[in-house]
């Protein structure tokens, strides 16, 4: 069986968020990545209700450090990396 310490991840309070896309920033740049898990990532982070906000959806430039999203974006943002 899984040991509950592999399960767990670290997200800063103030994370810290690159000059691209919002799906860069979640994907890491990553290209070929799964869409399933994309859409697992926005739902478990509770921003795929944020999305509708976004004027380009996943393809919103975000400023360096996410100055245009609220503070709780910026930690679904990290939540859904």
């Amino acid at each position: 069986t899984e040991q509950a310490h592999t399960r767990v991840a670290y997200v800063p309070q103030d994370p810290f968020l690159f000059h691209a896309t919002l799906e860069e920033n979640i994907t890491l740049g990553q290209q070929n990545y799964d869409l399933n898990s994309m859409e697992i990532a926005l739902e478990s982070s509770c921003l795929e209700h944020d999305l509708q906000f976004f004027p380009k959806g996943l393809k919103t430039e975000l400023s360096e450090g996410g100055g245009n999203l609220s503070g709780g974006q910026r930690q679904r943002v990290n939540l859904a990396r």
